[in-house]
């Protein structure tokens, strides 16, 4: 159907190529899916309740290959979400807040630049026992900047206890080195009692393949045909 309306649109011969290239892509929201699955049946698991999410891929698609690392370390990100951000019905009702968690999951195109936001509205993270712990590991706490740059160094951990989710202090770690190794940066907000974002910001370029079968360049990116209708 995307095809068939560039093709009504008489789009230009370079539109049709990049179209058809991404295909060979993974699409965002496939791996959204699996994000979403994870979130429930861990926070089910944990006791956490039922959580609500929305995810928004703008029918993007990535290649598998080349973003295999992040998602695999993403899950880091995910049970950390879960176990230390979202609070049990009986605490989020205390608080005013609906009885299911929710989580965002947003993947767009901003300038030149590919943007993805996970969100929750969880109990945020605790920046005073960050800055406790950061302190006891000789690391920088003078500013918010430091104390974010202290939960992604390796190591560290705000759990006095090591479980299946949490407290090995490796996770994060992981997820910046992911990040890093693709040209992207991340960036943490949290407000107590209000939840939690990362915000991962990729060059453009991380939507295109290393290679194709020709050993060129191929390019995936967000197409502007709307979808077929209903």
């Amino acid at each position: 159907a995307e095809l068939a309306e560039f093709i009504r649109r008489r789009s230009d011969y370079r539109t049709l190529e990049r179209t058809l290239a991404s295909w060979r892509n993974e699409p965002v929201e496939r791996r959204f899916e699996r994000i979403a699955s994870q979130l429930t049946a861990l926070s089910a698991r944990l006791g956490k309740g039922e959580v609500r999410v929305v995810a928004e891929a703008h029918r993007l698609r990535l290649p598998a290959e080349r973003w295999a690392d992040f998602w695999a370390s993403f899950a880091h990100v995910v049970r950390n979400a879960v176990d230390h951000g979202l609070e049990a019905p009986e605490v989020r009702k205390a608080a005013g807040k609906p009885v299911e968690g929710h989580v965002t999951l947003r993947m767009e195109i901003t300038g030149d630049a590919l943007c993805f936001t996970f969100a929750d509205d969880g109990a945020g993270i605790p920046w005073p026992r960050v800055e406790e712990r950061a302190r006891a590991l000789g690391l920088p706490v003078a500013t918010a900047e430091d104390l974010v740059a202290a939960l992604f160094s390796d190591g560290f951990s705000t759990s006095s206890r090591v479980s299946s989710t949490s407290g090995r202090g490796v996770g994060l770690a992981a997820v910046r080195a992911a990040t890093t190794a693709l040209g992207g940066t991340v960036h943490v907000e949290s407000k107590a009692g209000q939840g939690t974002a990362f915000r991962f910001r990729f060059p453009a370029s991380t939507m295109a393949p290393l290679t194709d079968e020709s050993g060129a360049p191929g390019w995936s990116f967000r197409t502007s045909a709307p979808p077929p209708a209903a």
